[in-house]
């Protein structure tokens, strides 16, 4: 009996907390079932009552000269057209943003490293990580206007 083939996202693109090659990629699929067989595929945890999901991680790869390298993607959002909303987005891309603020460091539960300073001003630790966030929810939602998701 022939294999079903592998269910594919309607879009997928990549969004970058800076302006560096640190970067996360998003996942749009057509149905809940589509993205929940992708996530059998890959080892992903998901169950029924998962609508989206965010997985970061840490990848290594071997480059040309042999030595190992961390991958610059940290992690894939993925999100079905059945609840593709302000509210699921934002959450997703706020679990992406506190893997990346792990990655790079940002240590968002130090008393240096977040809220005010003893002048009431904001940390740059928190400023950092708030800009990533900021600039990760503006570019899904430019790509799911630009492609068609949110209409």
């Amino acid at each position: 009996m022939a294999r079903k083939p592998s269910p594919k996202p309607i879009t997928s693109f990549r969004i970058y907390p800076e302006r560096r090659g640190l970067h996360f990629l998003v996942y749009v699929w057509p149905t809940k079932s589509a993205m929940l067989a992708h996530f059998r595929r890959e080892h992903l945890h998901a169950d029924r009552r998962t609508v989206a999901q965010c997985s970061t991680y840490r990848r290594l790869k071997v480059d040309a000269a042999g030595r190992m390298r961390t991958s610059p993607r940290m992690g894939e959002i993925s999100f079905h057209l059945g609840r593709v909303t302000a509210e699921v987005l934002s959450h997703e891309v706020a679990h992406a943003a506190l893997g990346w603020a792990r990655r790079i460091g940002i240590r968002l539960s130090d008393a240096e490293g977040s809220g005010r300073t003893s002048q009431g001003l904001v940390s740059d630790a928190e400023e950092r990580y708030c800009y990533g966030l900021g600039r990760m929810i503006e570019q899904v939602n430019h790509q799911f206007h630009r492609r068609g998701v949110w209409k």
